[in-house]
């Protein structure tokens, strides 16, 4: 059986998506996109949410604080490894408010005894997540695919 909610924290919650309006807004604002990859058309969206977030299991999830949507959140097995790739897509509205932190802490407390790791990828130029990665304990390992990689033990002392 499906379950709507990953997970929660408050007013915080990570569910599957319901609905395409929410996320192709997000897909096709260039200023979210900047780092990824050129802003989709809807259709493209559609395939998106399609692929990545009506799979079984997702591979993306909404993100959103009392019902109002935030953006995605990144959370499924990262390659063949014993870990999870986590990461957000976030509204332009939720930059600079905490919420890649507190959505990380969150999938972190989600992969607990599913993952013995968490992997975060961002592009060179993204220090915002960067620094998010570092607050919560990642380490940067490298690059790869002209992403950096930052690595941690899913559960730490102390976080």
């Amino acid at each position: 059986m499906k379950t709507e909610s990953l997970c929660a924290e408050g007013a915080l919650a990570v569910r599957r998506f319901r609905d395409l309006a929410e996320l192709a807004a997000l897909l096709t604002d260039p200023e979210v996109m900047r780092w990824l990859e050129p802003p989709f058309d809807r259709a493209r969206a559609a395939e998106f949410l399609r692929v990545a977030g009506l799979s079984e299991p997702p591979l993306i999830y909404a993100a959103e604080e009392d019902g109002a949507f935030l953006g995605y959140v990144i959370f499924h097995r990262y390659g063949g490894e014993d870990a999870a790739e986590l990461g957000w897509v976030l509204r332009r509205s939720a930059w600079g408010r905490g919420y890649a932190g507190r959505l990380t802490a969150l999938l972190l407390s989600a992969a607990e005894g599913k993952w013995a790791e968490a992997v975060i990828e961002c592009a060179p130029e993204q220090r915002a997540s960067a620094r998010v990665a570092e607050k919560l304990g990642f380490r940067e390992e490298g690059m790869a695919d002209g992403c950096r990689i930052f690595r941690r033990a899913v559960t730490q002392d102390g976080t």
